[in-house]
């Protein structure tokens, strides 16, 4: 674990040879193979103060430590709203049953939608004073949702933004609003070397701690770089590199190296990171950090074939996960342990 950690001093300064964003890399219209993982309970972040995992009462007790045996379940619907049409950012209610709420990806206003897991629109909920240069990705985290500005195609953004706002109130029953609601928090970063492009974001829900993992379609090292709390809103925050995921050859194997999404599971014991192709799941141990978990061998867990998946979501019982590909009305797919 610690070899591969310090891998990173070899590939970082390489990172620059990285460049162009990659589509999708002829996606199987099968589901891929699952091999290892486990699911989770609940937990609540708000601005925490730093800590490691071990002193944040995070338990991974009930989560199996091999890999989960994962099925595709049988009804795929599809997503009502027409103007979710770039799906970048997926993520489960934690405070209300068969709720997801998602977001497009650049060119759109700083709106989240929410929408039954059957894909009916229930509204769409406008964040007062964001803004959307170029949204990737999202994660809840107790009741808080955090949305990642992170997207950086020409790697030329001086800064990048996460923003946290408390989840709104929503039911799985209500007729479709549009609705604006205030902004908890405005988190501006800065890399420690240089720009990077980025479309996966994960938050501990143990400790608060905001983590980006960039997006390498040339090599497939993806660094993992560390929010450093406690968080400072309105304030530029340098990040810190604390891992990295090497998706391609020598590494993973992925057929697609881009990361595009990724998730951390409710009780935090469970790490997902996809690329268009491929998914991956990380196993984590009651007192581990999540950088530390990131450095361990993951299993690979299913996709379906989508013509641009960006999104993977675990459900809020942990006993699942759900994507969506960006496109007009595209289908919601749902994987659970068996």
């Amino acid at each position: 674990m610690l070899g591969r950690f310090a891998l990173i001093l070899s590939v970082i300064h390489c990172a620059a040879a990285c460049g162009g964003d990659a589509g999708p890399v002829g996606a199987d219209a099968d589901v891929r193979g699952a091999r290892d993982g486990g699911p989770i309970a609940d937990s609540r972040t708000d601005t925490m103060a730093a800590g490691d995992a071990s002193e944040s009462g995070f338990d991974a007790g009930t989560a199996p430590r091999t890999c989960p045996d994962v099925a595709r379940a049988s009804a795929a619907p599809r997503i009502e709203s027409t103007e979710l049409v770039e799906t970048s950012g997926l993520a489960a209610s934690r405070r209300h049953a068969d709720v997801l709420w998602a977001h497009n990806d650049s060119g759109d206003t700083p709106r989240l939608f929410a929408m039954r897991t059957d894909g009916r629109h229930l509204g769409v909920y406008r964040l007062a004073g964001a803004r959307a240069a170029d949204w990737e990705d999202m994660e809840i985290a107790g009741d808080q949702i955090y949305v990642g500005d992170i997207g950086d195609n020409g790697r030329a953004r001086p800064r990048i933004v996460v923003y946290r706002v408390t989840e709104p109130d929503v039911s799985a029953d209500q007729a479709p609003v549009d609705v604006e609601v205030p902004l908890g928090a405005a988190l501006p970063m800065v890399y420690p070397d240089r720009a990077h492009d980025a479309e996966t974001l994960l938050v501990d829900p143990a400790t608060g701690e905001i983590y980006v993992v960039t997006k390498s379609p040339g090599d497939g090292v993806s660094l993992v770089f560390r929010y450093p709390l406690p968080e400072r809103p309105d304030v530029e925050v340098t990040l810190e590199l604390v891992s990295m995921i090497a998706f391609g050859a020598g590494g993973l194997g992925a057929a697609s190296v881009a990361a595009t999404a990724g998730d951390v599971s409710p009780a935090g014991d469970l790490i997902a990171v996809r690329t268009y192709t491929d998914a991956y799941l990380w196993h984590r141990s009651a007192g581990m950090a999540l950088a530390e978990a990131l450095a361990s061998d993951p299993c690979e867990i299913p996709l379906a074939g989508e013509p641009q998946g960006e999104t993977i979501a675990f459900d809020a019982d942990g006993l699942g996960y759900r994507t969506i590909s960006e496109g007009t009305r595209p289908t919601v797919f749902a994987f659970g342990w068996r």
